[in-house]
């Protein structure tokens, strides 16, 4: 009689997840549905508390917004930005490159270089606790979690995001991405974070 028991509780477990598995990819399919146009939304994954939503617009590389030069955005932003010029190697290559860090006085920084193919200043990496830092979308830390998925989203049921504490917005090829991480349905913090040779 046990056996049976232990069965069956072992069978209702496998359902459970199964049927959880399945309203994952169901709400995930859905949001996809309720995604924006311009960021050309590929995928849409939900795995625990966090959403990825790959995406093929050029917006995901450039949260700050398309820039010549790190002086130009840093006179776009009208934000004191203290600044720090160093070279890094990147992976196994033998090649260094000139990685500007422009910090603010929270630590918020921006690890960026300039590309020599696009000719643009390149975020690789980054961690933004300021809510004085805007990105292109007037996303910024302190804002409700409703809003920072209504930068991405057209609308949405908020039950979909009640158990998302982060939000990934991924490059199609995964070798960008922004971290949107949130504590009590407030954005705590951005990250930035690349995975590319930058040259």
């Amino acid at each position: 009689m046990k056996k049976i028991a232990l069965i069956a509780i072992a069978l209702l477990s496998i359902c459970n997840v199964e049927a959880q598995n399945i309203s994952q990819r169901a709400r995930s399919m859905r949001m996809e549905s309720y995604a924006k146009d311009e960021y050309q939304v590929k995928d849409i994954k939900i795995f625990d508390d966090t959403m990825f939503v790959i995406c093929r617009s050029e917006y995901v590389h450039y949260p700050v917004g398309k820039f010549n030069s790190v002086d130009a955005y840093i006179n776009r932003s009208n934000l004191d930005w203290y600044r720090q010029m160093n070279y890094r190697s990147f992976f196994s290559d033998s090649l260094r490159v000139p990685v500007t860090n422009i910090k603010r006085l929270d630590d918020s920084y921006i690890d960026t270089y300039s590309s020599i193919n696009t000719g643009k200043m390149e975020i690789i990496g980054g961690h933004i606790t300021d809510p004085a830092i805007k990105l292109r979308l007037k996303v910024c830390v302190g804002m409700s979690k409703k809003d920072v998925f209504m930068a991405f989203f057209r609308a949405f049921p908020q039950t979909y995001i009640a158990d998302i504490n982060v939000l990934r917005i991924v490059s199609a090829g995964g070798e960008f991405a922004q971290i949107f991480t949130f504590k009590r349905n407030r954005l705590k913090y951005i990250d930035f974070i690349t995975n590319y040779r930058y040259y």
